[in-house]
């Protein structure tokens, strides 16, 4: 992953277009890591995923407080979206059978529901668009539990003294004189 941010990082800095680290951070000492190869910033959910702030239910497990953490298209989440989408259009389906008042704006089964073989997922010829018929959800991130750290206003100013400090280890006062570096090779 470290020499694909730098890759990005080498082209990106040419067009004056930022790179976002996602993924994998762990301690602090991943967002240093991360920003000292190229990284314009970094993406933390599961690392801010503990803060009070962050959506979730805590529990206890062995005397320690920990919430559940899901990330936006991890595999739970797709999961929890599609049973969301066909309860909703069940109800829809259920109300039009019953003559409920539908606007014509809105949800209904066929608009909730994938149906390969409508027609905007046919091409100009009137063929079916495979490619588009066979979309699958593709999910990223996990699901889990991580360990209760407390309100943000507490924890993120340790996370900058940290960036602070790994700086500092490197011989820098900025990320930008870090890049200036990595760029001509002195770093």
């Amino acid at each position: 992953r470290d020499d694909g941010i730098y890759a990005c990082a080498r082209v990106a800095r040419k067009y004056g277009v930022p790179v976002i680290a996602d993924g994998g951070i762990k301690n602090t000492g991943c967002i240093i890591k991360a920003l000292s190869i190229g990284a314009s910033c970094v993406m933390m959910g599961a690392f801010l995923a503990g803060v009070d702030e962050s959506p979730g239910e805590y529990f206890f497990q062995n005397g320690i407080r920990l919430k559940h953490y899901r990330a936006n298209n991890s595999a739970a989440a797709i999961a929890d979206l599609n049973r969301a989408m066909r309860n909703a259009s069940l109800v829809s389906s259920d109300k039009e059978q019953r003559g409920g008042n539908f606007s014509p704006g809105s949800p209904s089964k066929s608009k909730l529901m994938y149906d390969p073989a409508s027609p905007n997922r046919r091409t100009r010829s009137g063929s079916l668009d495979l490619q588009q018929s066979r979309a699958v959800p593709v999910t990223s991130g996990v699901s889990g539990s991580v360990v209760d750290k407390g309100p943000l206003n507490r924890y993120f100013p340790y996370i900058c003294q940290s960036i602070r400090h790994g700086l500092q280890d490197m011989g820098t006062k900025s990320l930008s004189l870090v890049w200036e570096r990595l760029f001509n090779g002195q770093l």
